[in-house]
């Protein structure tokens, strides 16, 4: 079993949520700088939440 699968962490890098949302990581980082999507700092990582990606892969559809 692949527990690496897209879903299967609860939170994402920037390059595993483009990857994700099949958009370029830019797109993910002025997503984050305009405050229309919802991340945490770790560090100097951003991670956003799989919630997140659902609400945004919605999104993307409507």
């Amino acid at each position: 079993m692949n527990t690496t699968s897209d879903f299967a962490r609860a939170f994402y890098t920037v390059p595993q949520a483009a990857a994700v949302l099949q958009v370029h990581e830019n797109t993910i980082y002025h997503l984050v700088r305009s405050g229309k999507v919802e991340h945490y700092k770790v560090g100097a990582q951003i991670r956003i939440a799989r919630a997140e990606l659902e609400r945004l892969k919605v999104e993307r559809k409507a």
